[in-house]
Parts: structure tokens; C-alpha cells; sequence
């Protein structure tokens, strides 16, 4: 039922330790074949949660570190450059890329660290958009449209947290939501499309809106039946806006057809190891959920069955630890990046690709 496909990854061959890493087909004889590699492996310094970019074109990758902020490369790995206005110290850095635009966000996380910053030249010179004083929590964006909305925490946990909200790739940004709460939680309206009535969602702790222009502005609502109030990695749409699916608690996904309708709890306790940490669509509208143990599953029938992603696990487990952080889809060439922490030292960038 598996087809074994050999690539050898330049960077584990010259540290002789390639031969292993391949793809493997999706079960089912439909597929496709990923093939599976390792491109960079970085020491950093006290990094728990890295995250990973990429251009569309996939020419230039990019990584958070902390202490040293992010760093791109425009040769797959090979060698990396720093970037000019970044505080040093931040950490949980999430890197947003937009498509024919050299426009990007990135917002950093931490006490003392949460700000939103911006660049207009692909990321080499960011400058700080919105400053938060606290934790920077999941966000929004259309790679396409340049709508990107980003929650926060309130500063020292208090009552003060906000959605921020930008409409033109993060150039300029207003409060779409002022919570009043400790924490502003994900954020998420439909997928595709560009107009100004767009239907969505967002919560905090314990309050729950709904919106129907794009996330100009919103309405308190009473929280759906198994809505669960946790953080996390954004809210993904069906290309058809038929259904939507985020995280949920430890080891469970949600999901859902309407913004106030009731949602479906997939207990995923029995299928997966570690707890889901970071999750993702592409455009063959396949969800994508990573763990703190380092296994990265995927569902092709909205969330109902996971499984893992063939070839993953043979690869990690012979050149990988800790936990998957990141997972970026969005690549004209099918090439999937995913990032691993391992004990808060070593971020190490994977490329999958579907052929």
C-alpha cells in the first residue's frame, strides 16, 4: 500500500547521515507521493515554539528564533541572514506572508514582547505596528486579500486585550474588538474571497462574536454548543466555505458549517501522540494538525479520520525530537515546510513535497 521513493537531503548527506530520508504515498492508491527531506538545523537559545514561512514562489524561507529574532535564506537552507528591527529576547514568533506582494507581519509573543511588526521589503527591515506590552495569541490572514486580524493578551493578564485588525498586508492597523478580557483568542472568517461582507467568528476567555463584514466590526453572541475556550493556531475554511475546523482542547478538533451552529468534537485521544500544537490547510482543502511530540497527521475528510502523514514518521524518527511548532502551506510547488523544537535549543526546518 506504501511506495518508498529515496531522496537523499543534502544537509544529512554531509553529515552522513542520509540514505533514510524519502517519501512515502498517502494510503489509498489515489496518493500523492510526499518526499521528505531536512533542510536547516540551527542551535538557538531558549526557542519553545519556532515558526516557518516561506514566499509562495518558495525563494525565500523564513524562521523565528529567539534571541536572534528571525532569519531567512534564499538558497533552501544552504545559508541564512539576520533582519534589521527586531528586539532580541522575543520568542513564539509567528511570520505571515502574503502572495505578489513583498508585504509581510510578524508578531512576537512574551511578556514585555508582544508587538505587531511590518515590512514592505520581504522581510529584511520590519518596523513595530502595534505594541501590545504582553503576549501576542493566534491570528488571521488571506494571503491574497491582505486581510490579516491578530488577538492579544492584555498586558500583565489584565482586562485589556484587543483584535487587532489590518486590511492592507499589515501597513496600517485599527482595534476591530476590544474584548475586555485577559486574553483575545482566534480569530477567523472565511477563506476565500475578497469583498467586505464576509462571515466569521472569534472568543476570548469566556465571550464569543460573530461577524458578517470581514471583521470591521462584531456581535456578542451566545458561544455555540461544544464551543471550547482555548488558544489556537487560526481557523480553517473549506475553498467552498462548506466547513471549518480549529483546535480544540489537548487532543481534540472542532468543527462546524456556520458560525453559531453547534460544533462537532473529533476526540482525537486514541489517534494521535502529544497534544495538537499547530494546524493548516492547503489548497486541496487537506487539514494539517502537528503535536508536541513531533507527528504530523492529516485528515482529507474534514476532520472526521486523521492519519499520519507517510514517510513522516520513518524520517523523524530517526533525525528528529521534540515538538512540530509550525506548519506552512501556502507554496505554488506543493512544498510544505514544517518546523521542530527540540529541547529548546535546536530549530530544525523539514520540507515535504507532494509530487
Amino acid at each position: 500500500m506504501f511506495n518508498w521513493h529515496k531522496k537523499e537531503s543534502p544537509l544529512l548527506g554531509s553529515l552522513g547521515l542520509g540514505g533514510g530520508i524519502g517519501s512515502k504515498t498517502f494510503v489509498g492508491e489515489t496518493g500523492p507521493t510526499w518526499e521528505v527531506s531536512l533542510l536547516a538545523s540551527r542551535t538557538t537559545s531558549g526557542n519553545s515554539y519556532p515558526s516557518v514561512s516561506q514566499k509562495r514562489d518558495g525563494s525565500r524561507i523564513f524562521i523565528s528564533q529567539s534571541n536572534n529574532s528571525i532569519v531567512y535564506s534564499d538558497n533552501d537552507g544552504s545559508s541564512w541572514s539576520g533582519v534589521n528591527g527586531f528586539a532580541q529576547g522575543i520568542y513564539g514568533t509567528r511570520i505571515y506572508t502574503f502572495a505578489n506582494t513583498n508585504k509581510m507581519v510578524a508578531a512576537t509573543n512574551g511578556s514585555n514582547y508582544g508587538k505587531i511588526y511590518y515590512s514592505s521589503d520581504n522581510g529584511a527591515n520590519w518596523s513595530v505596528k502595534v505594541d501590545t506590552n504582553d503576549g501576542i495569541l493566534a491570528g488571521y490572514h488571506n494571503p491574497d486579500t491582505g486581510l490579516i486580524m491578530i488577538g492579544d493578551r492584555g498586558a500583565t493578564g489584565s482586562p485589556t486585550s484587543d483584535l487587532n485588525r489590518s486590511t492592507d498586508f499589515g501597513n496600517s492597523w485599527s482595534v476591530a474588538l476590544d474584548s475586555n478580557q485577559s486574553d483575545h483568542l482566534g480569530p477567523g472568517v472565511v477563506q476565500n474571497g475578497s469583498g467586505s461582507g464576509l462571515t466569521g467568528f472569534t472568543w476570548s476567555n469566556s465571550l464569543f462574536w460573530t461577524t458578517s463584514n470581514s471583521g470591521a466590526s462584531w456581535s456578542s453572541q451566545t458561544a455555540p454548543t461544544n464551543h471550547v475556550f482555548s488558544s489556537g493556531s487560526g481557523v480553517w475554511y473549506k475553498s467552498d466555505n462548506s466547513i471549518f475546523i480549529y483546535k480544540g482542547n489537548n487532543q481534540t478538533v472542532l468543527t462546524g458549517t456556520t458560525p453559531t451552529g453547534a460544533r462537532t468534537v473529533v476526540d482525537l485521544s486514541s489517534t494521535i501522540t502529544g497534544n495538537i500544537i499547530t494546524m493548516e490547510k492547503d489548497a486541496d482543502d487537506v487539514f494539517y494538525l502537528g503535536t508536541t511530540q513531533g507527528y504530523l497527521y492529516y485528515s482529507k475528510d474534514d476532520g472526521t479520520t486523521w492519519d499520519s502523514v507517510p514517510g513522516w514518521d520513518d524520517v523523524y524518527d530517526n533525525f528528529g525530537t521534540g515538538a512540530l511548532t509550525d506548519i506552512h502551506t501556502d507554496n505554488a510547488n506543493n512544498r510544505f515546510l514544517v518546523v521542530t523544537s527540540e529541547g529548546s535549543s535546536v530549530t530544525k526546518v523539514w520540507s515535504l513535497t507532494k509530487i
